[in-house]
C-alpha cells in the first residue's frame, strides 16, 4: 500500500499533471489552473491533541498563485480501498492549513480557500461510504441544526465516461484508460498515448498491476526512446520472448544430452549381449557330442550362467551407478574448487586494499607529524627572532641617544659622515691635519678613545646583528611563502566545496534555479572579492543584493549550511536568523537543521513557526517585579501552570 503511495505521488508531483487533473475535474478540460503559477508546499503539517504534537501528511499538495497571492490551495488524496473515515480525514486537513492563515503573521493578508480532491483509484468496487461528516457522527435531531456538515471532493477514476477521460492530456489519462479497461474488460489495450514521464509512469504501472516488467522495461525504454504504451508493452514482450527461447534452447539441450546418454547404454549393453551369445554359442558347439551323457553337468552349468549373468548385470549397474556418482563428485568437486579460487583472488584483492590504504594513512599521519613539528618550529624560531628584533632595536636607540649625548649629531648625521671607500694616503693625511689640530686644542682627553674603540666595537657588534637579523627575516618570508602556498590551496579547496553544497542547498530550499560563489582573483584570494550571485526559478541570475529581503535571507542560510556541511561544528548558535522569512521558508529551513544530526543548534527566535520544530525550549519569565526566572520545556510536555 505504501509502494503504491509513494509512486503515485511521484507521477502527480509535477505540475503539468497537478494542473490537469484539477482542470478536468473542477472546471471541465478548461484550462483555469496554468502549471506555471503552482508552487510545491510542504505536505508535513504539525496538530496538537492532548499535550502532544503529531504528524499529519497530504498525499500531493500546491499552492495556485498570481504574482505570489495565494488564490487557493489544492490536496489530492489518493485510495485504493474506500475509506469510511474519509470525511474526517480530510477535514483536519483543510482545518490545519485555514488555522494556519489565522497566525498573527498572516491575520493581514489575503484569504484563500483550501480545496481537496479525493482520488478513489479502485476498479472492482464502488465507494459506498459517507461523504460527509453527518453520515458518520452520530448527532441528536435537536442539535442537527447546529452542527456545520462537511462533504469531501470524491472522484471515482476509473467509472468516469469516455467524453471526461478523453479531456485529460497529461500522462494521468493513461493511468484513468487502464483503469477504466480494468473495471470494464478485465485487461488492457494500450492506446497511442504520449508518454512524458516515462520512468515515473511505469514504476507506477509496475506496483498496480504488480507486473514488475513494467519497472525492469525502464532503461530499455529510455534508450529506445520510447514515447507511447504500445512501444512500451513491445518491449516487454521482446523481453519476455528472449527469456522464453532462452529457457527453450536450455531443456533441449538437457534433452538431448540425456537423450545420448541412454543410446550410448543401450549400444553398450547390446555388445555385451551379443558377446555373452557367442560365448554360449561356443560352448554349446564343443559339449554338443557331449550333451546327452552330460545332461546334468550342462544343466548345472545353464544354472551356473544364469547366475553368472546376474551378478554380471548387477555389477554392471552397480558401476553405471558408481561412475554417475564419481561424475557428480567431480563435478562437485570443480565447483567448489572455482568457489574457493574465486574468493581467494576476492581475499587477495581486499587485502592488498586494505594494505595501501593502511600504508597511505600512515603516510599520512607521517606527512602531518612532520608538518606540525615544523609549524611549531617555525613558531619557536620566530618567537625569538621577535624577542633578538626587540632587543636590537632598544640597544639602536640607545647608542642614538649615546652619539647625541657625546657628539651632538643624530643618527643620519653620523651615517653620512661615514666613508667606506676612502683611500690610505688621504686618511693618513687627514689622519695628521687632524692631529695637529688636536695639538693646538691642548690636552688630550684619553677617555674619549676609550669610548670610541668601545663605540667602534659596538657597532661592528651591532653590524653582525644586523646581518643575522637581515638573514632571519628572508627565511621568515620563505616559510610565510610556503604558508600563503598552503592557505591558498586549503582556502581554494574549502572554497569550491562551500560552492557546491551551497548551490545544492539552494536548489532545495527553492524548488529549483541556481546559485554559484564566485572570486575575483583566484590567484590572490586573500585580498579578492566573493561575488554570491543566485536565481530563483523563474528570475534571471543577479547579485544577492538585488534579491528580496526574504530570497537574501533564504540565500544566506543557504551559505551557512554549505559552510557547516564543509566545516561542521559541534554546536551553533543562531540569533533569529530566520526572522524575516514566512512560515512556509521557515518550515524548509527548520526542516533543514534536522539533517544536521552532528551539531547541536541553540536558536534565538521569536516565531512560532520555528518554535514548533524545536525538542527544548527555554524561555525567561517575570513572576514578580524586578525578578527573572529561566525555564525549559520538552516539546512534548504540557505547559507548567501560571
Amino acid at each position: 500500500m505504501q509502494e503504491k503511495d509513494i509512486s503515485q505521488k511521484m507521477l502527480e508531483q509535477f505540475n503539468d499533471v497537478f494542473s490537469d487533473i484539477v482542470n478536468v475535474l473542477l472546471f471541465n478540460g478548461e484550462n483555469v489552473v496554468d502549471e506555471n503559477s503552482l508552487l510545491d508546499t510542504p505536505t508535513t503539517s504539525m496538530l496538537k491533541i492532548d499535550g502532544s504534537v503529531y504528524s499529519q501528511d497530504r498525499d500531493v499538495a500546491k499552492y495556485w498563485q498570481h504574482s505570489r497571492i495565494n488564490i487557493a490551495l489544492f490536496g489530492f488524496e489518493n485510495q485504493t480501498v474506500p475509506d469510511k473515515l474519509m470525511p474526517l480525514r480530510v477535514i483536519s486537513y483543510d482545518g490545519t492549513e485555514y488555522g494556519r492563515q489565522t497566525k498573527k503573521r498572516y491575520r493581514y493578508k489575503t484569504k484563500y480557500p483550501v480545496i481537496t480532491l479525493v482520488l478513489y483509484l479502485g476498479y472492482k468496487k464502488r465507494w459506498n461510504y459517507p461523504l460527509n461528516i453527518l453520515d458518520i457522527v452520530k448527532v441528536d435531531d435537536r442539535l442537527k441544526p447546529f452542527v456545520n456538515d462537511y462533504k469531501i471532493n470524491l472522484f471515482e477514476i476509473a467509472y468516469l465516461d469516455e467524453e471526461k477521460t478523453a479531456l485529460f492530456k497529461s500522462d494521468f489519462r493513461i493511468l484513468v484508460d487502464y483503469l477504466h479497461q480494468l473495471r470494464t474488460n478485465n485487461s488492457y489495450n494500450p492506446k497511442d498515448y504520449t508518454i512524458k514521464h516515462i520512468n515515473e509512469l511505469l514504476t507506477l504501472m509496475s506496483v498496480m498491476t504488480g507486473d514488475k516488467r513494467f519497472e525492469d522495461s525502464i532503461n530499455e525504454a529510455n534508450e529506445k526512446e520510447a514515447k507511447y504504451m504500445c512501444e512500451v508493452l513491445d518491449i516487454i514482450e521482446n523481453r519476455g520472448i528472449e527469456k522464453g527461447l532462452e529457457k527453450g534452447l536450455e531443456k533441449r539441450s538437457e534433452f538431448l544430452k540425456a537423450l545420448k546418454e541412454e543410446h550410448r547404454a543401450k549400444i553398450q549393453q547390446m555388445v555385451d549381449m551379443r558377446i555373452k551369445a557367442n560365448q554360449v554359442r561356443n560352448e554349446i558347439s564343443s559339449i554338443g557330442n557331449l550333451v546327452e551323457r552330460n545332461r546334468e553337468i550342462a544343466r548345472d552349468i545353464e544354472e551356473n550362467l544364469e547366475d553368472k549373468e546376474k551378478q554380471l548385470e548387477n555389477l554392471r549397474m552397480d558401476e553405471e551407478g558408481i561412475k554417475e556418482g564419481i561424475v557428480s563428485r567431480n563435478r562437485e568437486v570443480t565447483s567448489l574448487t572455482m568457489r574457493k579460487n574465486s574468493l581467494n583472488h576476492d581475499i587477495n584483492v581486499e587485502k592488498s586494499k586494505v594494505a595501501e590504504r593502511k600504508k597511505a594513512y600512515e603516510k599520512n599521519l607521517e606527512r602531518r607529524e612532520e608538518v606540525l613539528d615544523k609549524l611549531n618550529q617555525l613558531a619557536g624560531r620566530k618567537y625569538e627572532l621577535d624577542l633578538r628584533l626587540a632587543k636590537f632595536d632598544t640597544q639602536l636607540e640607545n647608542l642614538k641617544n649615546r652619539i647625541w649625548d657625546e657628539f651632538e649629531i643624530s643618527y643620519q648625521e653620523a651615517v653620512e659622515l661615514r666613508d667606506d671607500d676612502i683611500s690610505i694616503s688621504s686618511a693618513i693625511k687627514e689622519n695628521r691635519e687632524v692631529k695637529s689640530k688636536i695639538k693646538s686644542l691642548g690636552d688630550i682627553n684619553i677617555g674619549a678613545i676609550k669610548e670610541y674603540d668601545e663605540v667602534k666595537t659596538r657597532y661592528e657588534f651591532l653590524k653582525e646583528q644586523r646581518k643575522d637579523i637581515q638573514l632571519s627575516i628572508s627565511q621568515l618570508e620563505d616559510i610565510i611563502g610556503e604558508m600563503d602556498d598552503i592557505i591558498k590551496e586549503r582556502f581554494k579547496n574549502s572554497f569550491d566545496s562551500i560552492g557546491e553544497y551551497f548551490e545544492e542547498i539552494f536548489t532545495e530550499f527553492f524548488g529549483g534555479g541556481s546559485a554559484k560563489l564566485e572570486i575575483d582573483n583566484i590567484e590572490d584570494p586573500m585580498n579578492s572579492t566573493i561575488d554570491i550571485t543566485a536565481q530563483p526559478p523563474g528570475k534571471q541570475l543577479r547579485n544577492i543584493n538585488l534579491l528580496s529581503g526574504g530570497e537574501k535571507t533564504m540565500t544566506a542560510i543557504a551559505l551557512m549550511f554549505a559552510v557547516l556541511k564543509t566545516k561542521p561544528t559541534p554546536c551553533c548558535i543562531l540569533d533569529e536568523v530566520e526572522a524575516a522569512l514566512d512560515d512556509n521558508n521557515i518550515h524548509i529551513f527548520a526542516n533543514y537543521l534536522k539533517k544536521f544530526e552532528n551539531i547541536q543548534f541553540t536558536l534565538i527566535t521569536h516565531q512560532k513557526t520555528t518554535m514548533e520544530h524545536a525538542d527544548v525550549m527555554y524561555g525567561v519569565t517575570m513572576p514578580e517585579r524586578g525578578i527573572s526566572k529561566i525555564f525549559s520545556l520538552n516539546m512534548g510536555d504540557e505547559l507548567p501552570a501560571g
